[in-house]
């Protein structure tokens, strides 16, 4: 509830689920969002963003954590993995234009498979002071 500044109680939607990429596990998924954002669905299809889009729920920035850690026992199962293997643990909170939260995702991606990519923009040149 407080993840999603939401009040306790309040009917909430979870999906928990085995990403893939050439028919091999790569990563597992965990996402929360209000039960209202998704239609009361228990099916988010092939796209938590394309359920809340449908129903006008419009995610416009996102604060997203990555670490590293090492998997537990059930995630290594599930990834066909072995124990205390390193994985990418990434947060994501996602937010609409007025602030709202939309969703809290916990995602675990294999180290040994997933390459982590970031581009950084640049502003114009510093001016001298």
């Amino acid at each position: 509830a407080m993840a999603l500044a939401i009040p306790q109680g309040l009917k909430v939607m979870r999906c928990a689920r085995v990403r893939t990429a050439d028919q091999q596990p790569i990563a597992l998924e965990f996402a929360t969002v209000r039960a209202a954002f998704v239609g009361d669905t228990t099916d988010f299809g092939d796209s938590l963003y394309g359920a809340l889009y449908q129903h006008g729920v419009i995610p416009e920035r996102a604060m997203q954590r990555v670490r590293a850690e090492m998997i537990r026992s059930d995630h290594a199962r599930l990834l066909k993995t072995q124990a205390a293997t390193a994985v990418f643990s990434i947060e994501r909170r996602s937010f609409t234009a007025d602030g709202q939260p939309v969703e809290l995702t916990k995602s675990i991606y294999r180290g040994d498979l997933y390459d982590y990519v970031v581009e950084i923009g640049m502003n114009a040149p510093l001016q001298e002071r």
